[in-house]
């Protein structure tokens, strides 16, 4: 099980085992519909099923994989009418009610400085053509943006939708929408900053659609247009 080797070190068993699966999903070393079982990872990192069945418990609450009711785990199926019909709309709301709610606080700027160095890194990725640490700021870009408003639904609905879109976007992302995905933050931050809530809408609304190019091309490459793998 190579993929375990992008853990890092100096976190709990439990931490490490989850994000060295969750990197094997998301890199696609791991594909949907592939069976996951506690025997086989705990055999392979030399360590008890305590903490791989802690790490699983974790990506299934994420939505990573799915548990079936004869315990059975598998990594959780993506499906594109899902995305494009229920998962991305839900996003758009989540995510543009958080951007009104921010630009219309007066204490905004601690979040925007936050928002800001996500784009910083962003940049700095798209230049070391580091696509893992790009997403990782591109997810911890919007997370901020959703977890800004007071309000919980927004954040807790987000949180569970997120890892789904996230697995199809690197399906669907290529090298050269790298920079693309950089400097559409860069636009949007502009309008935030200029105080701009029409057009910051508007982007944040566009950017998100941009994501539905990118699953129809992971459809052409192998995505279920209606269910996942077995």
């Amino acid at each position: 099980m190579p993929f375990l080797a992008v853990a890092e070190p100096h976190t709990s068993m439990r931490d490490r085992i989850a994000e060295a699966i969750r990197q094997a999903i998301l890199d696609g070393e791991l594909a949907p519909g592939k069976r996951v079982t506690e025997a086989e990872i705990a055999e392979r990192l030399g360590t008890s099923r305590g903490p791989v069945r802690e790490a699983i418990r974790e990506l299934v609450n994420e939505g990573f994989l799915q548990s079936s009711a004869y315990r059975e785990t598998r990594v959780s199926p993506i499906t594109t009418l899902e995305l494009l019909e229920v998962l991305i709309p839900i996003r758009i709301v989540a995510e543009t009610f958080a951007l009104r709610q921010l630009m219309g606080r007066s204490d905004a700027e601690a979040v925007l400085r936050q928002l800001d160095h996500h784009v910083a890194v962003m940049l700095a990725a798209v230049e070391a053509n580091d696509a893992r640490s790009l997403r990782s700021e591109d997810l911890a870009f919007h997370r901020t943006l959703v977890e800004s408003t007071p309000y919980h639904h927004p954040g807790r609905v987000w949180a569970g939708i997120t890892p789904v879109l996230y697995r199809a976007f690197v399906l669907g992302t290529v090298e050269e929408t790298l920079r693309e995905t950089a400097e559409g933050h860069v636009t949007l931050m502009a309008a935030v900053r200029d105080g701009d809530v029409a057009k910051a809408e508007a982007l944040l609304v566009e950017h998100i659609e941009e994501m539905k190019l990118r699953f129809s091309d992971a459809a052409d490459n192998g995505l279920p247009s209606t269910h996942g793998g077995g």
